[in-house]
């Protein structure tokens, strides 16, 4: 029922017409519709008249829809029902830019069945920090205080209209981490609580208190806000590819990601990947574009966790990693393209790949001296860098020690061999980071 529910939504969304203001013809808003009465049916939902949701069961949030701004009526009705049996009805203004939560709330054994529009304001999120809110939804509960982690989101947070006016719903700009959302009552008592997973930067999370005083429950939704708003771009239009091979390696490189196959063009490439496996040898492939998808060990493709496209180019070695984290859907595949020059002789390559999702810079030094300074997560600015880099040093001893974000990871002392290649490559999170070191043979496409 998940999946239709969806389903009509975006479908039907698409095609309700609208009153747009006249200076906001060419912008846009989101929308999104949330069944927070704890004891009401299943309901459908009507959109300027459209049958829009159908057999919306409480708690469920809807993805969100692109819509263009302008004027909306809502009403909902019991499932199978007419427009004429509608339960509430509400017409709502949505300007450029709002993220509007339209949620149904209150209890019918109360009498006090409603609608209550979360307007947000998410298209100037710090890409440094996170974002993360929080709606009241029930009746018959005090206010309460909601605690991230040891960060007082909010105070005396109170169900919609009860307490001088509220609205039910507070937000802040918070560091990214792994967090425990807990529901505290005002003598200080934890009445509900939920581990978040790792908050990404740039992205948002709704946290809906919902249900009843005695039965309180958490609902936590995440939004990728910059995969939602960013216009789509070919951006594989202007590349290069020729009509040759090239060399592939591939590392899994998310803490959060499960144990995955590893599929490209359809066709099961690698199975039982896991978090730090890198291949041992380079694998020879036609240059092109593939589609790549990781997929749960032993699971068939259409449940893959993450799916899109990579470019290997003619005459290039290439890492092909797994980074970021599946709970808030920055899961990606990257290829970074290596060094294809062999090192001079009695030299060694020593290469980074920062695949821990930051904003900082990451250092590496060889015996106290800096060999790579600030190197940045892919594309962490505006497209900007792979996250990968690569030094020639004469082969040797050295003590390697990897810096950054308020990391220090010893990577030890290491006999350099020559003409070898050792790949550094920072892994999990800024609160929890380790490394992997991957020495290996300088490729050639007799392997």
């Amino acid at each position: 029922m998940r999946k239709l529910f969806l389903l009509w939504f975006a479908v039907l969304l698409v095609a309700i017409p609208s009153i747009a203001q006249e200076e906001d013809e060419n912008t846009s808003a989101f929308v999104r519709a949330t069944h927070f009465a704890v004891d009401a049916p299943e309901v459908d939902v009507y959109i300027n008249g459209d049958l829009t949701l159908e057999a919306v069961t409480f708690p469920q949030v809807s993805d969100w829809i692109e819509v263009e701004a302008g004027t909306y009526t809502i009403e909902i009705v019991p499932t199978g029902g007419a427009i004429a049996d509608a339960l509430l009805s509400e017409e709502y203004e949505l300007s450029a830019d709002d993220w509007a939560t339209i949620a149904v709330i209150g209890e019918v054994n109360r009498d006090n069945l409603t609608m209550q529009a979360i307007i947000e304001d998410l298209s100037n999120i710090t890409e440094s920090l996170t974002y993360i809110s929080v709606f009241h939804a029930i009746t018959d509960l005090e206010a309460v205080n909601v605690f991230v982690g040891e960060i007082e989101l909010v105070r005396l947070l109170s169900y919609p209209g009860t307490l001088n006016g509220s609205d039910g719903y507070a937000g802040d700009s918070i560091p990214s981490d792994d967090y425990i959302v807990d529901i505290r009552d005002d003598s200080g008592e934890s009445i509900a609580s939920q581990e978040t997973g790792i908050l990404g930067v740039g992205s948002a999370y709704f946290v809906g208190v919902v249900g009843t005083a005695s039965n309180p429950q958490i609902v936590l939704v995440p939004t990728d806000v910059d995969a939602l708003t960013a216009e789509e771009a070919d951006t594989m239009a202007d590349v290069e590819i020729g009509d040759g091979s090239a060399l592939v390696r591939l590392g899994h490189f998310s803490v959060s990601a499960p144990d995955v196959d590893i599929y490209l063009n359809g066709d099961l490439l690698l199975e039982a990947v896991q978090f730090g496996d890198v291949t041992d040898e380079y694998l020879e492939l036609d240059a092109g574009i593939y589609d790549v998808a990781l997929v749960p060990t032993g699971e068939s493709l259409e449940n893959a966790v993450y799916s899109g496209e990579i470019v290997i180019v003619t005459d290039s070695i290439n890492l092909v990693a797994a980074i970021g984290f599946e709970e808030d859907d920055s899961l990606t595949v990257v290829a970074v393209a290596e060094d294809n020059e062999a090192p001079a002789n009695g030299f060694t390559r020593i290469a980074m790949f920062q695949s821990i999702p930051s904003l900082a810079g990451f250092n590496l030094s060889a015996n106290g001296d800096t060999l790579i300074q600030s190197l940045s997560y892919p594309n962490a600015f505006d497209g900007a860098g792979d996250g990968y880099v690569s030094v020639d040093i004469l082969a040797g001893a050295y003590d390697f020690v990897v810096t950054g974000d308020n990391a220090e990871l010893n990577v030890g002392s290491i006999t350099t061999g020559e003409g070898r290649v050792y790949l550094i490559v920072p892994a999990g999170t800024t609160t929890a980071p380790i490394y992997f070191l991957i020495p290996s043979d300088f490729p050639s496409s007799e392997e």
